[in-house]
């Protein structure tokens, strides 16, 4: 049986996606606090809505796998960050991967962090509403989440919920480029500011040690 593809390793498709993959491995710090993973919607993250001492490792065009591949090609481990926001999966979904694999590649995503970094929290983001895939059913974006929310619960880890923060449909549009795909300064700046309330100590999640 062929392995799903969002539980593989594949690296960045695009001779482009790879130039810019081998810059961010490139501008590797020394130490982070935050770092984020993840496609285009992570790597979009204005850094005045980051916390400081955030390290953005996302990748336009990223897909469950390629992120695999890349936490593997660089050597990350000394980072030691107290979190690590993963944004990853609308891709797949475009690629017409079923839901349930999709799942699992995320979930997978997760045991790799946390092999990486032990003791670091873990902050998921649900997927937010997007122009529809052509021949896909927007309810799989919504079973996505909904799966995505129950993961983050049976693993103890924080969830973002994009659908509560910018909307759906209509009411996101206030919060999306006109490519109804990608944030906005607006969308990023509620993000940012969820992202804030979600790590800030006294928060009520899990506490991420992640270092001296």
């Amino acid at each position: 049986m062929t392995e799903p593809r969002a539980l593989g390793l594949a690296p960045p498709a695009k001779p482009s996606a790879l130039r810019r993959h081998a810059r961010l491995a490139a501008g590797v710090p020394a130490r982070a606090d935050l770092v984020l993973v993840g496609d285009s919607l992570a790597a979009g993250w204005p850094p005045d809505r980051l916390p400081a001492g955030a390290f953005n490792f996302g990748l336009p065009g990223d897909r469950i796998q390629t992120t695999r591949w890349r936490l593997r090609a660089v050597d990350l481990g000394p980072l030691r960050p107290r979190a690590a926001l993963v944004w990853v999966g609308t891709n797949n979904l475009r690629d017409g991967d079923p839901v349930a694999e999709i799942l699992a590649g995320l979930a997978a995503v997760g045991d790799d962090l946390r092999r990486l970094w032990p003791g670091a929290g873990l902050v998921r983001v649900t997927l937010p509403w997007r122009a529809p895939v052509p021949g896909r059913p927007a309810t799989d974006r919504d079973r996505l989440n909904a799966g995505l929310a129950g993961l983050a619960g049976r693993e103890g880890d924080r969830l973002l919920d994009a659908d509560a923060l910018l909307g759906t449909e209509g009411a996101a549009a206030r919060h999306l480029m006109a490519d109804r795909l990608h944030l906005n300064a607006a969308g990023y700046a509620v993000m940012g500011r969820a992202l804030a309330g979600l790590l800030s100590p006294g928060s009520g999640s899990r506490p991420a040690p992640g270092g001296d």
